[in-house]
């Protein structure tokens, strides 16, 4: 029996010596397989102690550095596959291909966003174009996408500088680049 908990007590320190020599090896700042930056250290003070957010911070440091951890996102992502899940956080799965989870339509952000760009319109006192992209998903032709009503609601929300260029349009249109299209009047 002893021999057992000597064999797992060595298991243990080992497994955490080689956790802590993980931590001091150089850190990336950017994680290219989840295409998002990493947390850094933590700055250490009383003030961020006290308030709880240097432990917020750490706790988030640890996470993103922890030894072997691309390992733990690529098992985590095949293990989600297997249980059956079609969809990884904001991306499912379908037909084989990876397309963007749908969006649900943000009235208020529409309106902001469109007051913005009739704003930038006035501003520069000329006619804005502007195309908005659909997704990959409804550009597929799968349910669930709304983009044709969430197109719509932004193009009913410009005023009469701001110009819709639908993506039809630019594939009929032999537009060498952005100026072209900055340099057309209606």
């Amino acid at each position: 029996m002893k021999k057992h908990n000597l064999a797992a007590a060595i298991l243990f320190c080992g497994f955490l010596i080689i956790m802590a020599a993980g931590y001091l090896l150089p850190k990336k700042s950017f994680s290219e397989m989840e295409k998002r930056y990493l947390a850094e250290a933590p700055v250490f003070n009383g003030k961020n102690l006290f308030s709880g957010q240097w432990g917020r911070e750490a706790e988030d440091y640890l996470t993103d550095h922890v030894p072997g951890r691309n390992l733990f996102v690529g098992i985590n992502a095949y293990m989600e596959l297997l249980a059956g899940r079609q969809h990884l956080k904001d991306v499912w799965i379908a037909d084989g291909k990876l397309v963007e989870a749908t969006v649900a339509l943000d009235e208020k952000a529409i309106a902001r966003n469109m007051k913005a760009i009739s704003g930038l319109a006035e501003t520069l006192n000329q006619k804005v174009h502007l195309m908005v992209v659909p997704s990959a998903g409804w550009a597929a032709g799968m349910d669930g996408y709304t983009d044709e009503a969430t197109l719509d609601a932004i193009y009913a929300a410009a005023n009469g500088n701001v110009v819709s260029v639908e993506v039809e349009d630019m594939s009929e249109t032999k537009y060498t680049g952005y100026k072209e299209l900055a340099l057309t009047e209606d």
